[in-house]
């Protein structure tokens, strides 16, 4: 495993931690960071949807879902796929 692949992970995790703990933009900042580093980091684009869900941003919350239901299903999870677009389904 590479050290940028631990650097994504880290910051993904650290974000959903901010995010469980209601910082949003400090999830925010982190979420965004993971996705620089790994740009196919599906659980990262379903949590920064997460993310601007809890701050009423439906658009962007919808294009990130989107994003982590092609990754996932391109690489095979089909837990977040069907996850991503039950998100989706409901911000609709």
């Amino acid at each position: 495993m590479s050290i940028s692949h631990r650097i994504d992970i880290f910051y993904s995790k650290r974000g959903f931690v901010h995010l469980q703990q209601g910082n949003i933009q400090q999830a925010l900042t982190d979420l965004n960071q993971a996705i620089e580093i790994n740009p196919n980091y599906t659980s990262a684009y379903y949590h920064r949807g997460l993310t601007h869900v809890q701050l009423g941003k439906k658009e962007a919350a919808i294009a990130d879902f989107q994003k982590a239901a092609d990754l996932s299903r391109q690489q095979g999870d089909m837990t977040l796929y069907q996850s991503s677009l039950d998100q989706i389904q409901q911000i609709q």
